[in-house]
């Protein structure tokens, strides 16, 4: 004998009915203005409530940081329990708001142990981490991150995401080196530029031959006068030139015109420079103005070749196997329960914020509908 479920959530109409209610006694007693208000308001939450009723999902990690005695420095030991187990380290507050975290030795992420807490705040955030879980798929090097709900010190946070500072143990974290490797990162957001200051990282002998590389890219770049031949070849000598075509595919995908700032290591042998994607969304502005490594690269045709293959693949990959659409339902079921208990974060993640204020109470709860519909095809994955 099947049983159904029931439930004791009011229908939909009735709810409505009420908030229509509240927006009579609300013009009477506050006036017109302020009415309109407190209706979008309730409409809001009783849309999102029955968005939410339903939905099934695995909540969110949770890591719990539990901070200590500050040191003159600003920075305070902290432990952060994960799973149960806690794990030693220091904490330090870093661009108003953020927090780096840089663990003593063990780490319950792969072993990486310098991490960057930051909270998310683009309704395009389920989005921007899918993209990234495809750039790595695309055979991208990309920092690791992922969606957390964070307590600290006894109070909840809420969403956050922690993402893997790149450094010099990048690619022992990934089991392709055994020691320290050189990392180059650009401050700005002009790294093809004479002028760009880029930080570098790692074992002194590496990071001079890697900052060499760099200066001769870069010069090499700004030399129009050589035939396009002659650059391209001297450029694939210098970097990984499929690594940096891979991400280009990427940016055309994900990054609607955009160009990422990213980190640059030096592979084991040849020396040659690949780029690695940072996991915090950087993007350049300065592509417009001066070209980067991709747009010389794509003067050759047989890099042209290999870009045209790498693009096909990716999207097939989005496409044919619906790869794109399976990792943002993943993402956004995990979320369902964590927004649920956090309606900052539903209205941040559905964009229904952003609204603006109409003249109608109808125009507006259209508009809710319409985007929570959109949200609804995506965690159904239809």
């Amino acid at each position: 004998m099947s049983r159904q479920r029931t439930s004791g959530a009011r229908p939909l109409p009735v709810l409505l009915g009420l908030a229509a209610l509240l927006l009579g006694a609300g013009m009477f007693l506050f006036g017109p203005a302020h009415a309109l208000v407190l209706a979008r308001a309730s409409i809001g939450r009783i849309l999102i409530d029955g968005s939410l009723q339903h939905r099934a999902g695995t909540a969110l990690p949770r890591v719990d940081l539990r901070t200590g005695v500050v040191s003159d420095d600003g920075s305070r030991t902290c432990r952060l329990v994960h799973e149960g187990v806690a794990y030693g380290g220091r904490l330090a507050e870093v661009d108003g708001g953020s927090w780096s975290l840089e663990l003593d030795s063990l780490s319950p992420f792969g072993g990486i142990r310098i991490l960057r807490f930051s909270r998310p705040v683009e309704p395009s955030r389920v989005a921007w981490k899918a993209s990234l879980d495809m750039a790595g798929m695309l055979g991208v090097a990309v920092a690791r991150s992922e969606l957390v709900s964070l307590e600290m010190d006894g109070i909840l946070l809420g969403l956050w995401q922690w993402a893997e500072v790149v450094g010099e143990d990048f690619e022992r974290h990934r089991h392709l080196r055994s020691g320290p490797v050189a990392v180059l990162s650009c401050t700005g957001s002009t790294p093809w530029s004479i002028d760009a200051h880029w930080t570098p990282e790692g074992p002194d002998g590496q990071v001079e031959a890697a900052h060499e590389r760099l200066t001769s890219l870069v010069s090499l770049i700004h030399a129009t006068d050589l035939p396009d031949s002659l650059r391209t070849d001297s450029l694939s000598e210098l970097v990984d030139a499929a690594a940096f075509i891979r991400l280009r595919v990427w940016e055309e995908l994900f990054l609607d015109g955009g160009r990422a700032v990213p980190h640059l290591i030096p592979q084991a042998g040849s020396g040659r420079l690949y780029p690695v994607l940072s996991a915090e969304g950087r993007s350049s502005v300065d592509s417009t103005v001066t070209p980067d490594v991709t747009e010389i690269l794509l003067r050759d045709p047989r890099w042209k070749g290999h870009y045209l293959q790498a693009r096909e693949r990716a999207e097939k990959l989005l496409v044919d196997r619906s790869v794109w659409s399976t990792r943002v339902l993943s993402l956004t079921q995990g979320l369902a329960p964590h927004v649920a208990r956090d309606r900052d974060a539903m209205l941040r993640l559905t964009s229904l914020g952003s609204v603006p204020v109409r003249t109608s109470v109808r125009e507006w709860e259209e508009e809710v509908r319409s985007q929570l519909h959109r949200f609804q095809h995506l965690t159904n994955g239809t």
